[in-house]
């Protein structure tokens, strides 16, 4: 699959990896231990969590999240996903829910989820353009600006929906 993969290894400085009893649908996990920590990690707190559909759900059956939620020792429940918001004092969740075709042509359909376990806790500043301002998607300036004609090898649609394709910015440049 092309486009941003914002979950795709190396990409980010800050990541751990969960196993056994961390998960979040194992019972004797503590996701706000984890996200309260995670969240405390970079220099700027992030402020959206983008998840899969199927993570969502095992947060909010949690039983330390349903604990939460309800002020008692009740393990078994739903908490409403405006909970876990305003829990860990962030602005939104976003939830993948997409399902793709993985079968090759002409074999009988297999649809698998798009998004698989993960969980990113990102900052975007709602107020950020591409002269100001810190947020994912966007690169910051280094040095002197640099535009080429030929497309580096993996360059992708995506370049141009962002502004980065190398005949836009040339031409925007020019003007």
């Amino acid at each position: 699959m092309k486009g941003i993969h914002i979950f795709k290894p190396g990409k980010h400085t800050s990541k751990e990896t969960l196993s056994g009893t961390d998960l979040w649908d194992h019972a004797d996990s503590k996701p706000l231990v984890t996200l309260t920590d995670a969240l405390e990690t970079p220099i700027k707190r992030p402020n959206v969590m983008v998840i899969s559909r199927k993570v969502a759900v095992a947060l909010r059956r949690n039983p330390s999240i349903v604990k939460a939620f309800n002020g008692t020792i009740v393990e078994d429940g739903l908490v409403p996903l405006s909970f876990v918001r305003e829990l860990l004092e962030i602005d939104e969740i976003l939830t993948g829910a997409a399902y793709y075709n993985s079968a090759r042509p002409g074999h009988e359909m297999q649809l698998e989820r798009i998004w698989g376990n993960h969980c990113s806790l990102i900052y975007r500043n709602p107020t950020a353009r591409p002269n100001r301002g810190v947020t994912l998607g966007i690169t910051a300036e280094h040095g002197q600006r640099v535009s080429r004609r030929d497309r580096p090898k993996g360059d992708s649609i995506m370049g141009h929906l962002l502004g980065t394709d190398p005949d836009q910015t040339m031409n925007h440049r020019r003007n």
